[in-house]
């Protein structure tokens, strides 16, 4: 389950990052090809979640997500459309930039939605790290043990302290990567 959602995170903060720059590129008659993606939700696996809280926390996120997902692939399709339209010369430029720009509107509203359930994804991620450091197969003799089913508020609030620390320093470490990408790139073009 952690993999899953460190892979959403990843996703959705690409996706916002995208979206935020859609509207001022498409309102320059350009077109945008570095489109937003949809989160690879597969279907949940509950056989080794003994918490019920996380259960249903997982199953609706997935749910959430899965409506998200519905949306923005609607939105994509439609923006592909146009945009074959407006590069074959079928439309012309002001139709484009007027039903681009209504797309935008609509992935704006997908951004908001991804940043509100950002939060979502990484308290549920930090239940499930708590969650698993208490879990081993000595202790796994009972189908539900409240040792291991449960976490406090005091342990959500470590775990989560320390997983914004650890998502903090890879941002960090990723921008001075690509910072150094675009200054080594700067300096081979001139």
């Amino acid at each position: 389950m952690e993999y899953r959602l460190n892979g959403h995170l990843a996703v959705m903060n690409d996706d916002v990052y995208l979206i935020d720059h859609f509207r001022g590129v498409v309102s320059k008659g350009h077109i945008h090809y570095s489109l937003p993606r949809t989160l690879g939700i597969q279907d949940p696996e509950y056989r080794d979640l003994l918490n019920l809280e996380v259960i249903n926390d997982y199953f609706a996120l997935n749910e959430t997500l899965r409506k998200v997902n519905d949306d923005l692939e609607n939105i994509l399709n439609a923006y592909r459309k146009l945009a074959d339209l407006y590069v074959s010369r079928t439309i012309p430029s002001q139709e484009y930039l007027t039903n681009a720009l209504l797309l935008a509107a609509r992935l704006e509203a997908i951004a908001r939605a991804l940043r509100a359930k950002n939060e979502d994804v990484r308290r549920l991620l930090a239940k499930s790290r708590a969650l698993a450091r208490k879990d081993s197969p000595s202790n796994r003799k009972l189908w539900w043990s409240t040792e291991t089913a449960s976490i406090t508020a005091d342990e959500l609030s470590v775990e989560m302290a320390a997983l914004s620390h650890e998502i903090a320093e890879t941002e960090r470490k990723s921008r001075a990567e690509i910072d150094s990408i675009l200054v080594t790139d700067e300096k081979a073009a001139q």
